[in-house]
């Protein structure tokens, strides 16, 4: 097998929870990551698969959506990847089973190296400094927490718990990772991917993902920041070097969990390995380099403008009693780890080659007993991934440290979620006082949202959030009605027995119609979600409080048009598209800055424009393969989609061979080379593709239409902008968006939390030819044909786009041009 590796390959470290052992998930996973093309090893590890793998960005994402699903017999929970350092793979094995050293196992003695690692970057004045501080600590936070037992999916089942507890209904999609929720409540939806909320604008995120453009903005808002510069070859960063004044902070440009960072570089051959490892784990190829700033990290997490908790994160270390040696230290320790939720024995304080040269720099071995009360450095890092302590200090940070993340928020979007990095000297005393800065902004935090504090009380994130996001209005009741479920196309005997499961079949009507009874729609909703997590009822319910389906368009609605007009000249991409209109009708300069964002410079500042692009789980929805997530969704609104057909096995797939012609989609249950979906027309050898499919692609579901022709609409939020029904010959625009189009339209995008813009497909089911359904939604918006249709009046997509650009809910942000 070839290297699989390439310029572009990232490195990755996942685990996979759940029932996974014993079920054939390592052979499973092997033949997946080779029919990807993807080089690793994966072994089981304590209650749980562990793999590490190189893979391009598409590739891991595929592999992430395969590895949730797993082989049959396989009941994954979580998935888990991260990205690690880059390395490289020849092929993909399988290694012997790893699991757990008990945590009070003792760390082998080492005798002190004669001179640690070149590259070690340890800082005496940084360890001195972290003495300080926790000399400084109350009594009570000194202490190393201990829990009784780690509850299974801890980290979510917080917020599934908080998000219960403020009325909310809440769903997860699916099981693809990272995890998308949909949550309901009495007045409105939210989704949340991860941790990023739908609320999240598209150039916020844009903005928090990019390290320069973060700093850019607190720069700009007057917030401290350490001086920063961005270089994308080394020959720069020498010369950066050259003239500072300290030691230096190398770092990529995108990414998290402190990879691709060195700290504390002062010479030339420093310099040239951290700038290759920061290089190495930028997508873009560039890297910051700030002045380093000798202080502790903080984390502090904000809902939206709302400050929730701030954790000291010191560096892996124990603290010396007088009696102990640091091995017998470092086990104690790390059983106390071990029982703590988010962290368990997973994470433990390593013992490395790292560890072995910090102890040689601070003259120790593991056989040596520190004095009392001392620090021992025994890690970089402050991730509790690398052994850290996460230290509640909220009520001992300074106000005005408070207020200055609170201020971030107003400029980098207070409908996010927030976790900022801040290096301190002492974040007990004023900003200004002594130095403190931020360093990092991520609107999808994880630290310290998913990790116990090992010290001082734990603060479930998520409680403010649901608070603060979610409705808290008691005047507003959940709606009380008769409530239905619908079925799409007919029920098999397995899917009855599913609805009997719930107590639903008894009352079924002869339409496939469920009567729910009456009852609010959060209990009815918690019915329809349930139901529809069975495998051949998935993608095919509808709840509605009606039992008349009226989310279709009648086909006399539509009426093409007769003449053709003259095209529009437009930009082949959306964005520069809408940079050119926006320029045509403004008189400015403004750029397709970068995708789905705008760009204009004036008077020594650049304005960046958001251009209402779909955020976090509306994205996930719009994409090919999520199209059972999408169903899913609009199914709870009462909204469905086309008809879909369960074909459970191959056989039931071979009696297509002799139907009528089939035009439309073979929806798989899982990925088959690369696929989620199969495109069937007249010409298709269903007996062919019946011994093609895997067993465990089934069940089958099939899409069948009367034809290729299928109906757009433009969306801009909840209006439509445009409509045109595509034949063989070509996009025919209409001349206006009929009523029953517009208003179907409008409630599919209200349904959909963050939808921004978007394209809709409908198409006529084969069993339903006299209505137009929703077939699928997309992000592209089909800009080009729209200019150019073959009849009807050409529409300017983007001039639409450009006009809501400037409007006051248009999302912002200025910075100083001289710093991008």
């Amino acid at each position: 097998m070839a290297d699989q590796t390439t310029d572009t390959t990232l490195a990755f470290h996942c685990t996979v929870e759940g029932k996974v052992q014993g079920v054939g998930y390592r052979n499973w996973a092997r033949k997946t990551a080779l029919a990807l093309g993807i080089g690793g090893w994966v072994r089981n590890s304590s209650n749980h698969v562990e793999l590490m793998y190189a893979a391009s960005a598409q590739q891991a994402e595929n592999f992430a959506l395969a590895l949730a699903s797993g082989p049959r017999g396989a009941e994954v929970t979580a998935v888990n990847p991260r990205s690690v350092r880059p390395r490289r793979f020849r092929t993909f094995k399988i290694l012997d089973s790893k699991h757990a050293q008990p945590p009070v196992a003792m760390p082998q003695a080492s005798a002190p190296l004669a001179k640690p690692t070149p590259d070690l970057h340890y800082d005496p004045a940084y360890r001195a400094l972290c003495q300080k501080l926790y000399d400084a600590l109350p009594s009570d936070l000194k202490t190393h927490n201990r829990g009784q037992s780690i509850p299974k999916d801890w980290g979510f089942s917080q917020f599934e718990t908080a998000a219960a507890d403020a009325g909310c209904v809440i769903s997860r999609i699916d099981a693809g990772a990272p995890r998308q929720y949909l949550m309901e409540h009495a007045t409105g939806r939210l989704g949340m991917s991860s941790t990023r909320l739908s609320k999240a604008s598209y150039l916020d995120t844009l903005v928090a993902n990019d390290k320069t453009l973060t700093m850019a903005v607190l720069q700009q808002a007057g917030l401290p920041t350490p001086q920063s510069h961005v270089a994308d070859n080394i020959d720069t960063a020498l010369a950066r070097l050259s003239t500072a004044k300290g030691p230096l902070v190398l770092k990529p440009s995108h990414g998290s969990n402190s990879e691709g960072v060195t700290t504390n570089v002062t010479t030339q051959p420093a310099l040239n390995s951290a700038f290759s490892k920061a290089q190495a784990a930028a997508p873009d190829g560039r890297v910051v380099i700030e002045d380093y700033v000798r202080g502790v990290d903080l984390r502090m997490l904000l809902a939206g403008d709302h400050f929730v908790v701030a954790y000291l994160r010191l560096p892996a270390n124990v603290i010396g009693n007088g009696t102990d040696t640091i091995a017998q230290l470092v086990a104690a320790k790390n059983a106390d780890r071990a029982t703590l939720p988010g962290i368990g024995a997973e994470n433990p304080i390593p013992q490395n080659r790292l560890t072995d040269d910090l102890l040689a720099a601070q003259d120790f071995t593991y056989e040596s007993v520190p004095p009392s009360g001392h620090f021992v450095q025994l890690g970089l890092r402050p991730n509790t991934s690398d052994g850290a302590d996460q230290i509640t200090v909220t009520d001992l940070l300074h106000p005005t440290i408070k207020e200055a993340c609170v201020d971030a928020t107003k400029i980098l979007g207070s409908e996010s979620l927030w976790g900022f990095d801040v290096l301190s000297e002492d974040y007990t005393q004023p900003v200004g006082t002594t130095r403190t800065v931020f360093c990092e902004a991520n609107n999808r935090p994880f630290g310290g949202v998913f990790r116990h504090a090992t010290h001082g009380a734990y603060v479930n994130f998520f409680e403010p959030v649901m608070a603060k996001f979610s409705s808290q209005s008691t005047a507003q009741a959940w709606t009380t009605a008769q409530w239905y479920l619908q079925v799409s196309g007919r029920l098999s005997n397995s899917e009855t027995d599913a609805l009997k499961s719930l107590n639903l079949a008894d009352a079924m009507l002869p339409d496939g119609t469920v009567p729910l009874g009456d009852m609010t729609r959060d209990q009815a909703l918690k019915l329809y979600f349930k139901a529809s997590r069975h495998p051949t009822l998935l993608g095919r319910l509808t709840l509605r409080n009606t039992a008349v389906l009226d989310a279709v368009v009648p086909s006399e609605d539509i009426t093409c048009p007769a003449e053709p007009s003259a095209p529009i000249e437009v930009e082949e991409t959306l964005t520069e598209a809408i940079a050119q209109a926006y320029n045509h009708t403004q008189g400015t300069a403004a750029v397709a800055w970068r995708d789905n964002v705008l760009g204009f410079h004036q008077d020594d500042q650049l304005t960046l424009w958001d251009t209402q692009a779909p955020t976090s789980l509306a994205a996930y929805l719009f994409r090919p393969a999520r199209q059972m997530s999408l169903r899913t969704v609009l199914g709870s609104a009462g909204l469905p989609m086309t008809e879909l057909h369960v074909i459970p096995s191959a056989n039931a797939l071979l009696q297509l061979q002799n139907s009528p012609p089939v035009t439309g989609q073979l929806h798989l249950s899982r990925k088959w080379h690369k696929r989620t979906f199969v495109k069937v027309s007249s010409d298709t050898n269903f007996a062919r593709l019946a011994t093609r499919i895997p067993e465990n692609c089934y069940p089958l579901r099939l899409d069948a239409w009367t034809s290729e022709d299928h109906l757009n609409v433009i969306m801009l939020g909840q209006t439509p902008i445009a409509a045109g029904l595509h034949t063989a010959q070509g996009l025919h625009s209409l001349p206006e968006v009929p009523s029953t189009l517009a208003r179907l339209s409008a409630q599919i995008a209200t349904a959909i939390p963050g939808f921004g813009r978007a394209r809709l497909t409908f198409r006529r089911s084969q069993n339903a030819s006299s209505h137009w359904r929703l077939q699928a939604i997309s992000s592209d918006l089909s800009h080009s044909d729209f200019a150019a249709p073959a009849l009807g009046t050409a529409i300017d997509i983007a001039a639409h786009i450009a006009a809501s650009v400037t409007d006051a809910g248009s999302k912002q942000i200025h910075f100083a041009a001289a710093k991008m």
